[in-house]
């Protein structure tokens, strides 16, 4: 019995890889298949990996890591987050573009970690909607302190006066989107967040010290918005201390130029460089 349990369980780790690689291969089909700017091919060529998490709707939450080189030590940590509203789509196809410059270019400066679409269920369903599967608005899902008396839900019936776009949830980190967020940034310990986003075409920046903030990254400008409860700004940059740079493409259907994604990705890096 012990020799049957053992190959059994042999026979289950060599399969996991191949699960692994065919749900990466079905998401980048659908991937592909909404987006016209990411084809199968650019997405599969990624080998981005599932986080074992998964949508409200059971899609893989996935994840590519660019780790520490052998001959160098990293300056810092950085997660980059695309696609966290979905109607947001030029905010999915430009972080897979940056993937891409670093599959070429990755010289071990920064340990990163990437996801490109944090909600799936928003982004590939035929109307692609700001809000997840359950119909919350995920930027106002994270949880602080004061989230736990209800300062997101009374934001939203006051402030935000009900509107459906910006529904927080029923309660913080109600969501598996944002809980599988919540537990990357408690495990990976990012030094630096980075948060694409679209159509206010600006440079958000939330941390204690807001004199860091970009003046310029690419053609977009410093224009600090504040916090929401419940965004994650406030969650890891306020609460947590972890800057986190918001930057909000110009379009949210209308993709940069290749000229414009290579001026974004060169004055993210050097910004990165100077003050990690």
């Amino acid at each position: 019995m012990t020799r049957i349990r053992s190959a059994i369980i042999v026979a289950l780790a060599a399969l996991a890889p191949a699960v692994g690689a065919n749900e990466v291969e079905s998401a980048c089909h659908k991937i592909s298949g909404k987006l016209a700017s990411v084809s199968f091919k650019e997405c599969n060529t990624l080998q981005m990996q599932p986080s074992g998490f998964h949508s409200v709707d059971r899609f893989p939450l996935l994840i590519k890591e660019y780790p520490p080189l052998e001959a160098r030590k990293p300056k810092g940590r950085v997660l980059m987050v695309g696609g966290t509203h979905g109607d947001e789509l030029s905010s999915i196809s430009v972080v897979f573009k940056w993937m891409h410059t670093l599959e070429k270019h990755h010289s071990g400066l920064f340990h990163w970690r990437i996801n490109p679409l944090l909600n799936p269920d928003g982004a590939l369903q035929p109307r692609h909607s700001r809000t997840n599967a359950n119909r919350v608005d995920l930027n106002r899902n994270f949880t602080t302190p004061e989230s736990h008396l209800g300062a997101a839900l009374a934001y939203w019936y006051g402030k935000a006066r009900k509107n459906k776009r910006r529904y927080p949830g029923p309660y913080p980190l109600s969501e598996p989107e944002t809980n599988w967020l919540y537990q990357e940034i408690s495990n990976f310990k990012p030094d630096v967040i980075i948060a694409v986003h679209a159509p206010y075409s600006l440079v958000d920046y939330d941390a204690p010290n807001r004199g860091n903030a970009p003046k310029r990254i690419g053609n977009l400008r410093k224009n600090l918005m504040g916090t929401y409860p419940g965004s994650l700004g406030n969650y890891a940059g306020i609460h947590l201390g972890i800057p986190v740079i918001t930057l909000e493409l110009p379009h949210a259907g209308i993709m940069p130029t290749k000229k414009q994604i290579k001026w974004l990705w060169t004055d993210l890096v050097r910004w990165l460089i100077r003050n990690v």
